[in-house]
């Protein structure tokens, strides 16, 4: 009798611990912009929660929004503007970015009417966040010029800009600070028409989910965010 009820237990716990012991996982959706930030604050709550696995999936925020919209499984969405939250959850502000004209630190373009010239410039498309502020912001400037490419998103106008394939590009303050060495930034007259406030959203009801929904609107996260040029919302 004893040994059936020993075989018994053993039984359970051969499906049981397997179970125990599985990592948790959870999808995170998040503009390119946040890439670069997003990793180490994801890296660090990994590191205090063994067994937790965070992935991303980084892109522009309208691809994320129709991917989701399409039955895309995320568990935190976050936007680089409220525009693309519509339609899939009440989303809470996060924090606020601005676009601003970044170019070489060896380049000789001082001013923004300076892109009138024979110069090459490029920015993100007017569908996604990147580039409705640069549209919004460049109403109160006088260039006459246009771009040479629209970029779906700002990870590929920086890649452009990094790679020398043009002579200036919009993109925003955030990516100019994480590469100060190689680059600087010329302000718009109207910064407040160039900025754009990311939301975030919780998808998911799930115990993870919730705790790193928490741990990204944490005092901590957020001030680790505003230190790399982020603003508040």
């Amino acid at each position: 009798m004893k040994t059936r009820i020993f075989i018994i237990m053993a039984s359970l716990l051969f499906y049981v611990l397997p179970e125990a012991n599985a990592s948790k996982s959870l999808t995170v959706f998040a503009p390119s912009s946040l890439t670069t930030f997003l990793t180490p604050v994801a890296s660090s709550y990994e590191s205090t929660h063994p067994g937790v696995r965070i992935e991303f999936s980084f892109s522009a925020s309208t691809t994320l929004s129709t991917q989701i919209k399409s039955g895309a499984p995320a568990d935190i969405f976050i936007s680089a503007s409220p525009m693309e939250m519509i339609g899939i959850a009440r989303g809470k502000n996060f924090v606020s970015n601005r676009v601003v004209l970044a170019i070489p630190k060896s380049s000789s373009i001082t001013k923004m009417t300076d892109l009138n010239q024979t110069i090459t410039w490029i920015q993100c498309a007017f569908e996604v966040p990147c580039g409705a502020a640069t549209k919004a912001a460049l109403r109160y400037e006088n260039v006459m010029s246009k771009p040479v490419s629209f970029e779906p998103k700002v990870s590929n106008v920086l890649s452009k800009l990094m790679a020398g394939e043009v002579d200036a590009a919009f993109i925003y303050v955030t990516d100019v600070l994480a590469n100060k060495d190689k680059l600087k930034a010329i302000e718009f007259k109207n910064m407040k028409a160039a900025s754009t406030t990311y939301q975030i959203a919780r998808l998911k009801k799930t115990e993870i989910a919730s705790d790193f929904y928490r741990y990204l609107r944490s005092k901590q996260v957020i001030n680790f965010l505003l230190s790399k040029g982020f603003k508040p919302s």
